[in-house]
């Protein structure tokens, strides 16, 4: 490997690399390397950084050679529903790359299921006008409780000053989803 950052291979996390890892896998694309890991490494790299139009390109260069695309098949998918705005299929696709026999592919599964996360919330933190609570536990595939633990510890991890409406409207997210936990502990 080529990338300085990049110390084995395949690397054992793409969050904080992806954008080495991307590089570098489309070096080897070119010059001819068609590995199917090397290809699987590249897709999870393009779902953490969340360019599903570039994964959408990879896919299609690889869908034809039956070897490479049951490889990325299941990456694939995920990347596909992502850009469909399809939450369900997104979930089901993580949760079933989380499965994966490889470590590190497992790995791969929950930085991209981060990495959508953060995607999320941010648009969340950038939203006055935000939809109901319930909505994004959904779309983060979580419960209300994990959303809410979720959204204090981003809260407590930003160091940006938020305008006057968005912690108005976090502040009536955060209590909203408290009193539905309230109210189901209770009942």
């Amino acid at each position: 490997m080529t990338a300085a950052a990049i110390t084995s291979w395949p690397p054992a996390s793409l969050a904080e690399t992806y954008e080495q890892v991307i590089t570098e896998c489309e070096k080897l694309e070119v010059s001819g390397n068609d590995d199917p890991v090397t290809l699987v490494v590249e897709m999870a790299a393009l779902l953490v950084a969340g360019d599903t139009i570039a994964a959408r390109h990879l896919w299609r260069r690889y869908r034809e050679n039956t070897v490479i695309a049951s490889h990325l098949f299941p990456w694939w998918q995920v990347g596909a529903a992502m850009m469909e705005w399809n939450i369900a299929a997104i979930w089901n696709g993580i949760a079933q790359l989380s499965q994966s026999e490889k470590p590190v592919y497992r790995a791969y599964a929950q930085e991209i299921a981060q990495a959508y996360r953060q995607k999320i919330m941010n648009g969340l933190l950038t939203n006055a006008q935000t939809p109901p609570p319930t909505y994004y536990a959904s779309v983060m595939g979580m419960n209300d409780q994990e959303f809410v633990e979720y959204w204090k510890s981003q809260a407590t991890e930003s160091t940006a000053q938020p305008s006057a409406d968005v912690v108005a409207s976090q502040t009536q997210v955060v209590a909203f989803l408290e009193s539905r936990m309230n109210a189901l502990s209770t009942e």
